[in-house]
């Protein structure tokens, strides 16, 4: 799948406002996939007892191989980052154009390290790299933060932003990408145990009736069973 991959990452140093693209390392091309990149780069460069908050953290954005191409449900852009509410790798995932978009710019991802001094808003077209004041977003939610974005730069960019909980600095704030939200810890696993817990309390409830139904047995209306019986043949 090398083919479909650029083999080029941009590194945006917030502390300095300054940008790099750097051609992916022979060692972390193996890593397959948005998370393979991602969660190389982070155990890599970010030691473990980083404080999930502070500048030495880095909050990696990447694409996998099928990303941008016409194959189906791969839409998908992913961010690796350590988490402030698990204090844990975080990789989490949205769909949309973004990660398409990061691909037709050249680039398989974009490594954010560093602290600036002000809130920023850092632009990237084509992998140049433009930054400017994001004081005009702050304390908007992210609906908002998208559609003054849209104004300013295009309809056609597309977005990736926090809102107020994410400027607090709350551990549970969410990243959002247009209308996609970047799940925490993939929700779809909470779904899928929600879903699964419901299955086997609807099967709990049926044996239980049926065990009722036994002791003792209810008299059966043979004549009844026979007419409905006879109307599911014709």
């Amino acid at each position: 799948m090398s083919g479909s991959m650029w083999g080029s990452l941009l590194r945006v140093d917030l502390s300095a406002r300054r940008a790099a693209s750097w051609p992916v390392p022979a060692g972390l091309a193996g890593y397959l996939g948005g998370m393979g990149y991602g969660v190389k780069l982070l155990a890599d460069e970010v030691p473990p007892r980083t404080d999930p908050l502070a500048p030495e953290n880095k909050l990696i954005l990447t694409v996998g191989p099928l990303t941008g191409t016409l194959a189906p449900m791969h839409p998908q852009s992913c961010i690796v980052t350590k988490s402030p509410l698990t204090d844990g790798i975080l990789n989490c995932y949205a769909g949309g154009f973004l990660g398409a978009e990061l691909k037709f710019a050249g680039l398989d991802g974009i490594v954010l390290e560093g602290r600036s001094p002000d809130w920023t808003l850092v632009f990237v077209e084509d992998g140049r790299v433009s930054f400017h004041d994001a004081a005009p977003v702050l304390g908007k939610g992210t609906a908002e933060t998208e559609a003054w974005m849209k104004e300013r730069f295009g309809p056609d960019v597309r977005t990736l932003s926090i809102g107020p909980a994410g400027e607090r600095g709350v551990a549970f704030a969410g990243i959002f990408s247009e209308t996609r939200t970047f799940g925490w810890h993939r929700m779809e696993v909470f779904a899928s145990f929600i879903n699964g817990s419901t299955i086997f309390l609807i099967a709990g409830i049926i044996c239980y009736e049926a065990l009722g139904r036994l002791v003792p047995p209810e008299e059966v209306k043979s004549l009844q069973m026979l007419i409905i019986a006879g109307v599911g043949l014709v």
